[in-house]
């Protein structure tokens, strides 16, 4: 599992080259100081896609007539918004913070977080389970500053219902201690109440044209498995029991392959069937442990024609068989 650690940022030229010329204009999300009216939530550039590695999340800052120091949470979502199994957090980073216009940003601590990784198989890493990251910021006196903060959103293509939301919170206090040359020396100063504020991205609820998102499995059965790899002892199961196995498909589309998999743990998948999808992506069908011991049981989607990137499953399900 992914555990971020206390890190230093300053503004980098290379995001702000990148990231900052894309920032949308006149996007106001917060005033610190007077009314700290919001009128406009935190934005994010473009729609992400199978090729997308990574997300920047703007935030429009503007100060009061005093210069302020102050810290910002940054807070991800969960992994994806369907399914049984939480396996943390869509986003990993953050990896990049920059400031366009005045202002300076301080240290940032990146809090770990101990989600439950649903398997060993590299394939199964969807995405990263990342903690809420607090930065130091200092703005000048009627400074309008736009944060740019960059996020790895997973090795994979992103699911329809993976979870990008980034919850901005504002306080009056700092996270670092800094030397009586650093514009954020002097403490925190008091700022007025300021929102909670939440940027999202799009996904697209059906792929078209050259865009591909991933293909989600959701996996079910009776008897039910246990999810993952350290969520308790696995389903105890009779030799010869009949396992009914149902799943469907996110974004639901039918016509589509599905391979429904057992593998020892570490060792190689074994297609025990193949399904097609109904119309509204569900599939089911009956299998058999095929032997005594430790099984899992996968459902893998193969790359075929149509814009849904090949996939697995979130979290396999787990047996004892005696």
């Amino acid at each position: 599992m992914h555990r971020p650690t206390a890190i230093h940022a300053a503004s980098v030229a290379a995001l702000a080259c990148l990231a900052l010329a894309a920032a949308p204009a006149g996007a106001q999300a917060v005033t610190l100081s007077g009314t700290n009216v919001s009128t406009v939530p935190p934005t994010t550039p473009a729609r992400v896609d199978a090729s997308t590695t990574s997300v920047i999340y703007y935030l429009d800052l503007h100060a009061g007539a005093a210069d302020e120091r102050f810290s910002v949470r940054l807070t991800p979502g969960r992994f994806a918004t369907l399914g049984r199994a939480d396996e943390g957090a869509s986003v990993d980073g953050p990896l990049q913070f920059a400031l366009s216009g005045p202002g300076t940003i301080g240290k940032v601590v990146t809090e770990p977080t101990f989600g439950e990784l649903c398997s060993t198989r590299d394939r199964a890493f969807h995405g990263y389970a990342t903690g809420a990251a607090t930065v130091d910021v200092h703005l000048p006196a009627g400074a309008s500053t736009t944060l740019a903060v960059r996020y790895a959103v997973g090795r994979r293509a992103p699911w329809v219902d993976t979870d990008l939301r980034l919850q901005f919170a504002f306080a009056s206090a700092l996270v670092g201690e800094y030397d009586p040359t650093s514009p954020l020396f002097g403490g925190p100063t008091a700022i007025g109440p300021a929102p909670v504020l939440t940027a999202t991205q799009q996904i697209p609820a059906v792929a078209t044209g050259k865009r591909k998102i991933g293909a989600h499995l959701l996996l079910d059965a009776t008897p039910a498995g246990t999810y993952g790899e350290d969520r308790g002892a696995a389903r105890k199961i009779a030799a010869r029991t009949a396992v009914r196995v149902r799943g469907r498909l996110q974004p639901a589309t039918a016509g589509k392959r599905v391979n429904l998999q057992w593998a020892r743990p570490g060792q190689a998948l074994r297609t025990a069937a193949r399904v097609t999808t109904s119309k509204s992506g569900q599939f089911s069908t009956t299998l058999r442990p095929p032997g005594k011991g430790q099984w899992e049981l996968w459902a893998s989607y193969p790359t075929q024609s149509g814009r849904l990137a090949a996939d697995s499953t979130s979290c396999p399900l787990r047996y004892s068989v005696r």
